[in-house]
């Protein structure tokens, strides 16, 4: 990651990849390797401006993206296992952009914000060990924290959400259109 700081611009990024080892099948008769996710590369951006030392202002993206997966594969009429890279990438993009303002008086702390993501087309995680779907969400909301002293505070957040999740009817198990307003409200 970089970061950089000069007076009132704060400007920090980072980069990652991470690449899966193989799932291999083993069985008395045979092993074999059976599942290999595909790269993800992930990448941060955020720039922020203190206009006063009561107010700042950030803005922030990610950007997420892995690429298909190695799978197993058992053609017509054999036994033989091919190790394969799927034809369609089953896996999916990310994006996610934030804004927010952050007003400060003594001991109490405003927050508000507004938050864009977006999911391209549904994917499997198998870090959770279940399926996405393909989304877009709008979220806005206020976050507040008022200090009761030095290592005591109370937080509270306000945010509403508007969620579209795209039809996959083709997928297993099949997801409707799905449009959904959710509150969230949190002390």
């Amino acid at each position: 990651g970089y970061g950089y700081y000069d007076g009132p611009i704060s400007f920090s990024t980072s980069v990652s990849w991470s690449h899966e080892t193989t799932t291999r099948w083993t069985s008395p008769t045979k092993d074999f390797d059976y599942f290999r996710s595909g790269d993800t590369v992930n990448a941060f951006a955020a720039l922020g401006y203190a206009w006063n030392s009561n107010f700042t202002t950030r803005m922030s993206a990610l950007y997420s993206y892995t690429w298909s997966n190695h799978t197993d594969f058992v053609p017509p009429a054999t036994t033989d296992h091919t190790f394969v890279l799927e034809d369609a990438n089953s896996n999916s993009t990310m994006i996610r952009a934030t804004f927010e303002a952050v007003y400060a008086v003594g001991a109490l702390t405003l927050t508000p914000s507004v938050t864009y993501m977006h999911r391209d087309h549904n994917a499997w995680s198998n870090t959770d060990n279940r399926f996405i779907p393909a989304k877009e969400a709008w979220t806005v909301g206020m976050a507040a924290q008022y200090n009761l002293a030095e290592q005591i505070a109370i937080n509270g957040r306000v945010e509403r959400t508007w969620l579209h999740v795209s039809s996959t009817l083709l997928n297993f198990p099949p997801v409707p259109t799905l449009d959904s307003d959710v509150w969230l409200v949190t002390l």
